[in-house]
């Protein structure tokens, strides 16, 4: 399962080791910037890694893309959950939350989507030499 390969990756490459935030630098590439961050339910707490590669477009940050990943440490499986590109522009989120922070509805097949896709990028930020 992707979930499982992407929470082994991540954990190889030391992401998961990563205390609030680190930007990691690889020469010729775009740096990569992993930050934890609050998300989920709001009688939760998730553990949500964000990735991302940033731009500049008329002065402004230009996520190319983020992606986060929720971090699920007891089943060791990282999944795909939000994804956000400022140059094409598209968001697509899995969780819908209602107006009391709870969920409303999940997009298991985007889940998915999201989930492989994490697997390919991970494995593209490793051959680039992000985390050496």
């Amino acid at each position: 399962m992707s979930a499982k390969r992407n929470y082994d990756l991540m954990e190889r490459l030391g992401l998961l080791a990563v205390e609030s935030h680190k930007t990691f630098k690889s020469p010729g590439f775009m740096d990569l910037s992993v930050e934890w961050i609050s998300y989920g339910p709001t009688d939760t707490k998730w553990e949500v890694l964000s990735l991302a590669h940033y731009g500049e477009m008329n002065g402004d940050a230009m996520r190319d893309p983020e992606v986060l990943a929720l971090v699920r440490r007891g089943d060791r499986e990282a999944y795909g959950i939000y994804f956000r590109n400022d140059y094409l522009p598209t968001e697509r989120e899995v969780y819908e939350f209602d107006d009391g922070g709870q969920i409303s509805n999940v997009n298991m097949p985007l889940r998915e989507d999201l989930t492989g896709f994490l697997y390919q990028w991970l494995r593209n930020i490793n051959q680039q030499g992000h985390c050496d």
